[in-house]
């Protein structure tokens, strides 16, 4: 069953029993023929349960057809011809365009939980994703300048961080000594993460958070 529509009991014991009301206990106004009046019954029912959400609406449309070929309420003298008119409405091509058009919205739908962002863009090697990080950590840009400055999703850039994150917490890290770090800022105003890293035997990561807490 639909995750995102599931069985409500509530809702189905009210769609059936407006029904059952309609079709046994509500006279069949004068000039209404008995079998459009139980079309009728069916078709209240339908509505109900999909305002209330009985069930997922596939099921409910299946449901419903069924219901219709069944009772044979379009053509209670002929059952073949009961059976057809159920289904008469999967010829009509503006049916399936919508059933099209839904099908199309469900898929972005999962695309976008998917982060549609990160399908188009996991073929970048991971130099790009190095490089995405070391100019934000260079240029102390935030997730969304970056994402912006490479044309990227921040998704993608929040979560190649927490990679190389989870990377540095696994591998043991010397501690950065405040005055040392300092001290090699003012010999070294110009130099790369990169190259302080390499002196102190740290990550650019290491060197980028000491920074930026000392500033």
């Amino acid at each position: 069953m639909d995750k995102l529509t599931p069985f409500k009991p509530l809702s189905t014991i009210i769609a059936i029993t407006i029904t059952l009301i309609i079709w046994f206990i509500i006279p069949t106004p004068d000039g209404v023929e008995v079998n459009a009046w139980q079309l009728f019954a069916l078709f209240i029912g339908t509505i109900i349960a999909i305002i209330g959400k009985a069930l997922p609406i596939s099921a409910i449309s299946i449901i419903a057809i069924t219901l219709i070929a069944i009772t044979g309420v379009t053509n209670p003298n002929n059952p073949t011809e009961a059976i057809n008119d159920a289904l008469s409405g999967f010829s009509n091509q503006l049916i399936w365009l919508i059933g099209i058009s839904i099908m199309i919205s469900v898929s972005l739908n999962i695309a976008k939980r998917l982060n549609f962002d990160d399908i188009i863009y996991m073929s970048y090697s991971i130099n790009f994703r190095r490089k995405v990080i070391f100019t934000m950590e260079e240029e102390r840009l935030s997730i969304r300048e970056t994402a912006k400055q490479f044309r990227i999703g921040s998704a993608s850039v929040s979560r190649w961080i927490n990679q190389i994150e989870r990377k540095a917490s696994t591998t043991r890290q010397r501690k950065i000594d405040k005055s040392e770090l300092i001290k090699d800022v003012e010999q070294y105003p110009d130099a790369y993460q990169k190259e302080r890293a390499e002196r102190f035997g740290v990550c650019q990561k290491a060197i980028w958070q000491a920074l930026k807490k000392w500033d």
